[in-house]
């Protein structure tokens, strides 16, 4: 991984880690063996974030989200030649995608399929993303050649190569043990060439995830992001630039923020809602009823209507919809797959970590986020 790439760490008592198992680890130990309460922290290697007396964090920057979209792109493109992109469809990569449209410059894009362990994935996109997938490539390349898109298919892993994997991750246990974060080998949707050749040929992927999340302490919106945010890398072979999130142009997450600080002001107060820490909280859960219209607000539009709704994966649960016998296959090979995730979560984390921070029915530790920063009073 390079230096660069190096966005986070947890901090216990001044020692520093990359993996919260191993910070909550060592909180567990030194609270046992020193008798102190010791407390852990969580930062991102951004200089606006760690110091955000030195940026206007409590005024809104002027100018709309797209210009400072454009204007990172500008300054990415002064340093890079050859761009590989992340691609979803959704309300963070859809958005960064339009970007590279409205400036004309060229990137390789990627949407990924996983017949071989996910099935409702390759229904969702039979059925719900690829002609508006295709036909936005159509219309970007209509007047000259800027995208070469591949989808690509994600091969299952060996047992072997996911029990190494859990053995030497970096960031949340959370993000890695999740299947599509598996050490997993690539190829052209069409039988072309494998995801690690293009990869070679570009020298900065950019992907995008990390969404601002509000708070209301002592009487402010306050501004914070949790550690499952962006801890995970998702390349190590070229530079990874999280695009929403970046010291070149601070202006750009922070007018985020303060678009979703007023998505939520809007739908608070046409509800009549409590302005509470708790009810802005459940209102910015991907589940929640307002996800979408929070997200809309924001100028965060997803490809279509089907990927910007909550919990937009096709009904597992209802025999009659879409995707239901491909997930009684997933839940099959997950039994068979994930015995080094569970093995890794019984043998590692249960007798290390102390209870409280760990929840048993999902087989999660807490989040941790990182410190607050004002905005504005409520």
């Amino acid at each position: 991984m390079h230096d660069s790439q190096k966005f986070h760490y947890y901090d216990v008592g001044g020692k520093k880690f990359t993996r919260n198992v191993d910070a909550f680890s060592y909180l567990n130990y030194m609270n046992n063996t020193h008798g102190k309460n010791f407390k852990i922290r969580f930062f991102l290697n951004f200089d606006f974030i760690l110091n955000p007396s030195k940026y206007k964090w409590q005024e809104e920057p002027l100018m709309p989200l797209t210009y400072y979209m454009d204007e990172h792109l500008r300054l990415l493109q002064e340093k890079y030649k050859n761009f590989f992109v992340w691609y979803s469809g959704g309300t963070d990569s859809h958005p960064m995608l339009q970007t590279f449209t409205r400036l004309k410059l060229p990137a390789k894009i990627v949407w990924w399929n996983a017949p071989q362990y996910s099935n409702i994935r390759k229904i969702e996109w039979d059925n719900l993303i690829n002609t508006d997938f295709i036909n936005y490539m159509k219309e970007a390349n209509k007047k000259s050649h800027l995208f070469d898109y591949h989808i690509v298919d994600q091969h299952l892993p060996t047992e072997k190569e996911i029990e190494l994997f859990m053995s030497d991750f970096s960031g949340t246990y959370e993000a890695h043990k999740e299947m599509w974060n598996f050490p997993s080998h690539y190829t052209d949707y069409k039988g072309g060439k494998p995801q690690t050749q293009f990869l070679q040929e570009s020298e900065c992927t950019v992907g995008g995830y990390e969404k601002p999340f509000l708070k209301i302490r002592k009487g402010w919106w306050c501004h914070t992001l949790g550690d499952f945010v962006i801890t995970y890398c998702p390349d190590t072979q070229t530079d990874f630039i999280w695009f929403y999130i970046t010291d070149l142009i601070p202006e750009l997450h922070i007018k985020l923020t303060w678009l979703r600080l007023k998505a939520l002001e809007t739908i608070l107060e046409r509800d009549n809602l409590p302005v509470t820490d708790e009810q802005i909280s459940v209102m910015q859960r991907p589940t929640s009823k307002y996800y979408k219209e929070i997200n809309d607000l924001s100028g965060q539009i997803a490809l279509n209507d089907w990927l910007g709704r909550p919990g937009n994966k096709p009904n597992s649960k209802l025999p009659f919809s879409i995707g239901y016998e491909a997930n009684k296959k997933n839940v099959i090979m997950r039994k068979k797959l994930y015995r080094p995730v569970d093995d890794f979560w019984h043998q590692e984390i249960v007798p290390s970590i102390e209870d409280k921070f760990l929840i048993h029915k999902h087989k999660r530790i807490l989040p941790v986020h990182t410190s607050l920063i004002r905005l504005k009073k409520v």
